[in-house]
Order: C-alpha cells, then structure tokens, then sequence
C-alpha cells in the first residue's frame, strides 16, 4: 500500500527506517504496518482495537527541572498521552542550559524512542523554552490549569476539548508566577493532600487525564 504525501512526511520526522513497524490513522481507526524497502510503501498487518492518541491535545507546561529529570519527564510523559511538551522559565525553576540541550536535539530523540515504544501514532512536540507569559499566550483556546494547592480536584469536571496543564518547580510557584496566572484566568487544580515532587506531580497529572480519556476495559490492557 502506498504511503500518502502527510504520511511519508511524518515518517520522515520520526527517522522511520525500512523494516520498521509503526503506527498509522486513516478514517479514524488505527494500524500498525511495516515500511517496505522502497521507503514509499507500507504493509498493514493488524488493526488495533484503541487509540495510542488522546481525543484533542494534552499539553504539558513544565517548569524546568534539572536535566535528569526533565529528560524522565519527556519520556514518560509521552507514554501517558502528552501531546506537546514545553520546559517553562519560572521564579524558582532550573533552565541554566536548557536552551544548549534542546539545541542538541536530545529532547526531540527521546521523544521518538518513547513514541516508538508505545506505538504513537503522532509525534509529540517538544518546544523551545518560554516564560510563563509565552507559554499561557499558546494555550489561549484550552482549559488552561495550573497544579497547586487549590480545593478544586485536577478531574473535578469531565474533560472537553484541549487542556494545558502547568507543572511547577521544586520549591512552588513563586508570587510573581501565581499573580500571571490569576491575570490571565489560569485555574488552579489540585492532585490530593500530598506535596508532590515535580516530576511525579507531571506524570500522576498525564496519568488521571490519560485514565479519563481511554478507560481500560477488563482484558483489553496490554493488547
């Protein structure tokens, strides 16, 4: 079967090479397939009874960890749904050389290993840093949510349409970050009593959001 123009091109930003097994959407429904040797044609072997992909887009807006973590972040992260990752520049994160690491091109690597692993069918973005003004001006449009100490639970209310969800540093948001965020009608959503280290509050977050959006069915894990 021929590979269509967006497809061939969206194998092409995932370094697919021939022989490779991979993911594929037409109609709705998803395939697994392999690329054949001429680079342009694929062969569907078996149709997946779910979707890899979350129904509209789960952005996470990370406040810069140090590098260990944000690489643990980037991983797991795009194996709980994230459809875009972005590290934000807050009062109290760690961005010293996040700028150096994502001129690299680590960051986007890692995504691909993960995306492969858990069979995406798109490739998640991993963006530039941003201020925190930057980062709530892309998600205008969404529920935008930001994690804290708030009484109203992450999944208070059925999930529609895109979420934005900020993650903040070690130590909290600083005075300055929560002011930006009560200006621009970010809403604060809470993960339980629990004062969580940030790179487990990220992917405890993507876990809930990931659970409301593809319930599991009895025997239907693992497939």
């Amino acid at each position: 079967m021929p590979l269509h123009p967006s497809a061939a091109q969206a194998l092409l930003a995932w370094q697919a090479r021939v022989g490779e097994l991979f993911t594929v959407c037409h109609a709705g429904c998803f395939y697994r397939a392999r690329l054949l040797a001429d680079g342009h044609s694929m062969r569907v072997f078996a149709t997946l009874s779910y979707s890899p992909e979350p129904p509209a887009p789960r952005v996470l807006m990370q406040a810069m960890p140090n590098r260990e973590r944000f690489l643990w972040i980037l991983e797991k992260g795009v194996e709980l749904g994230a459809t875009a990752i972005y590290p934000v520049i807050t009062e109290k994160s760690y961005h010293e050389d996040a700028p150096a690491l994502a001129k690299q091109g680590g960051w986007v690597r890692i995504l691909q290993r993960a995306a492969r692993q858990c069979r995406r069918a798109v490739l998640p973005r991993v963006g530039e840093p941003l201020t925190l003004e930057q980062a709530i001006e892309q998600g205008v449009g969404m529920a935008q949510w930001y994690l804290d100490l708030s009484p109203t639970p992450l999944l208070g209310e059925p999930l529609q349409g895109a979420v934005q969800l900020f993650v903040g540093p070690e130590g909290g948001w600083g005075e300055q970050d929560l002011a930006i965020f009560r200006a621009r009608g970010v809403a604060p959503r809470n993960l339980g009593p629990r004062l969580l280290r940030t790179e487990t509050a990220a992917l405890m977050a993507l876990s809930w959001i990931a659970a409301a959006d593809n319930p599991l069915h009895p025997g239907e894990a693992g497939k």
